[in-house]
């Protein structure tokens, strides 16, 4: 076993775009900070109003604008206590189905 360097966080990151899906939000905001102080320069931060990503045309979109070479998912809809106990099936439904259409397939008839 060899006791290999891991590579410097600068070097990695200085070439690299970066989506980050909800990099506005509370996790999403220190995870943008922590990438710029890494040396990440090219972050592209989504918005729900203009790219839906439950919808497979709007995650094609998406793509396109920003042509990333990462992706960071962390776009959720939430809530405190309350609003995940009123909105559970939206919640439910959502979540999990954001990005992933496109991968799969769902929402076109294919999967």
């Amino acid at each position: 076993m060899t006791n290999q360097a891991w590579p410097d966080s600068f070097e990695f990151w200085r070439d690299k775009r970066v989506t980050v899906t909800g990099g506005a939000g509370f996790l999403g905001s220190f995870v943008v900070e922590k990438l710029r102080e890494r040396g990440a320069t090219d972050i592209f931060i989504p918005r729900k109003r203009d790219y839906d990503l439950v919808e497979k045309d709007a995650v094609l979109q998406l793509l396109a604008d920003a042509r990333p070479d990462l992706i960071i998912h962390l776009a959720a809809s939430v809530g405190g206590i309350g609003a995940n106990l009123v909105h559970q099936a939206e919640y439910f439904y959502e979540n999990p189905s954001t990005l992933r259409r496109d991968q799969d397939g769902a929402g076109s008839g294919q999967a």
